[in-house]
């Protein structure tokens, strides 16, 4: 896999975070209440995953929890303008040194979504997405020539 390097991580996440502030608007407009059940019980089970210590379907979940949201929000060209994005960047969440975090940030999206506020949803999406910038920035070194991951 070819190095990342911090200018393009944060070019990434600059588009990401127009996306997916986008998609949790559109979730929080569009959701009905089956997708707000099915946002609780992913984040219980992300819960239950901490507390047994399965980071492998703690990632899964996580992946789950987006697409629930992709779901709701029921744009499918917003979908597949995401889906590259989300897949380079999976591989964070499966090695995250706090999943305690995602787990709260997951859980106040999911809230803010199930309200029907999109004002909320965006602004939750836009919070959880920083954290994530934040913490693949801090794995990488400052200098362009990144390690390989």
């Amino acid at each position: 896999m070819r190095g990342l390097h911090r200018r393009d991580v944060e070019q990434e996440f600059e588009v990401r975070e127009v996306l997916e502030v986008l998609e949790a608007r559109l979730a929080a407009k569009h959701l009905e209440s089956a997708g707000a059940r099915r946002l609780r019980w992913l984040v219980d089970e992300s819960e239950h995953m901490l507390q047994t210590d399965d980071r492998a379907r703690f990632a899964e979940v996580n992946a789950e929890f987006h697409d629930a949201i992709s779901q709701a929000a029921g744009n499918h060209t917003l979908a597949a303008v995401l889906l590259p994005l989300a897949g380079r960047l999976q591989w964070n969440t499966a090695q995250n040194a706090h999943p305690e975090r995602i787990l709260a940030e997951h859980r106040r999206l999911a809230d803010a979504i199930a309200s029907n506020d999109p004002d909320r949803a965006g602004e939750e999406a836009r919070v959880h997405l920083n954290s994530r910038r934040q913490a693949l920035l801090g794995t990488l070194p400052d200098s362009e020539s990144a390690d390989s991951l």
